[in-house]
């Protein structure tokens, strides 16, 4: 991921490992920022080591708009059944009621 060797990782190095590992709906400038826990513009090790986390444990990123959920969220019932398809909301989002889903009302 650290093409540079410097010891860290920029937002370009993020982004290009995430589009070459496959984690497209990860590689977003905010999600980034939201991993950059100091704000320095870079991810050190332990910044590192949290995104290592959640791609293992497969923590929901919200289907609607799209933003990593780190609290509680809200997931469709039906599809609740098949982690392959569920449908996970933010609060936000659930609460703007603007995301349309097959399985209508049972978020």
């Amino acid at each position: 991921m650290d093409t540079d060797g410097d010891g860290k990782v920029d937002l370009s190095e993020f982004l290009t490992f995430m589009r070459r590992e496959g984690y497209s709906h990860m590689r977003s400038p905010y999600f980034f920022s939201e991993l950059d826990h100091d704000g320095n513009g870079a991810l050190d090790f332990s910044e590192v080591m949290t995104l290592y986390y959640i791609i293992k444990s497969g923590r929901p990123f919200c289907d609607c708009c799209g933003n990593f959920i780190p609290g509680i969220f809200f997931s469709c019932v039906e599809c609740f059944k098949n982690p392959q398809s569920s449908f996970n909301l933010c609060h936000d989002c659930y609460c703007s009621t603007k995301c349309n889903h097959n399985h209508n009302g049972r978020v």
